[in-house]
C-alpha cells in the first residue's frame, strides 16, 4: 500500500492498494495555521480496515509543520464518533440540500 501527495492549489492525498485507489482527501490552508480537510472518502470494498484512519493521520501530520492551530472538517453526521477520536468537535448543525 502506499500514500501518494498530489500537489495543486490543495493537498490531495491518495492512497492505492493493488493499483486501486482505496482513500481520498484533500487538505486546503485556509489562512495562516487554519486548514480544512475536505471530501474524505473511502472505497466501500476497504472501509473498516482502517484506511481513512490512515489517511487522517497523514494529512494531520502532513499539517503539523505548518504549525497548524486549528484544523477543520466537514464531515458526514454518521462519522462523527470516527473524527471525534482524532479530536474533532461538532461545532454546527448538519444541513442537507433537498
Amino acid at each position: 500500500m502506499k500514500i501518494q501527495e498530489i500537489s495543486s492549489t490543495s493537498t490531495h492525498f491518495a492512497m492505492t492498494e493493488d493499483e486501486a485507489l482505496v482513500a481520498y482527501t484533500r487538505l486546503t490552508e485556509l489562512g495562516e495555521g487554519e486548514f480544512k480537510i475536505y471530501q474524505i472518502v473511502v472505497d466501500p470494498q476497504y472501509q473498516g480496515k482502517c484506511h481513512g484512519k490512515e489517511i487522517i493521520n497523514r494529512v494531520i501530520e502532513f499539517a503539523k509543520p505548518s504549525d497548524a492551530k486549528q484544523i477543520e472538517l466537514n464531515a458526514q453526521v454518521s462519522a462523527s464518533d470516527i473524527y471525534a477520536k482524532f479530536g474533532f468537535q461538532e461545532l454546527g448543525e448538519a444541513s442537507s440540500c433537498n
